[in-house]
């Protein structure tokens, strides 16, 4: 697989999670209950019903967000593994920070002072090696 295909589902895999976690935080929500009311001559002995189906729905958001870090994980070690097979040094770096610490391309070009254009043409020199 491109390196560029890893990429691509690593992010998608990312915004998953987002999306997951952003989905059980509202799960969550509908637990804040607030405090209770002692004025009331009511005792409640066990939580409702429905209580016990938002916790359940969070914990299966809590399982899929972990199976996609485990994604995220084995996407990550691919990438690894691809940009590896590149032989030059400079190449190398400027993959890792596009592919893994997901910099720009003028960020790459300022961190190792170099201009962009050759930062670009080092990069698709590299993805060409790198497939062939």
């Amino acid at each position: 697989m491109l390196l560029n295909e890893l990429k691509r589902f690593y992010s998608d895999k990312l915004h998953e999670i987002e999306r997951l976690e952003a989905e059980r935080e509202a799960l969550l929500s509908l637990l804040d209950v607030g405090g209770i009311d002692y004025s009331k001559d009511k005792v409640q002995t066990s939580p409702s019903d429905k209580m016990s189906e938002i916790i359940a729905k969070a914990a299966d958001k809590d399982s899929e967000i972990n199976s996609s870090i485990v994604m995220c994980e084995m996407l990550q070690g691919r990438m690894v593994e691809e940009i590896k097979k590149c032989s030059d040094e400079i190449s190398r770096t400027i993959l890792i920070n596009r592919y893994l610490l997901d910099m720009q391309w003028q960020e790459i070009a300022d961190s190792m002072n170099y201009s962009r254009s050759t930062i670009l043409r080092k990069a698709y020199e590299a993805l060409k090696q790198i497939e062939g």
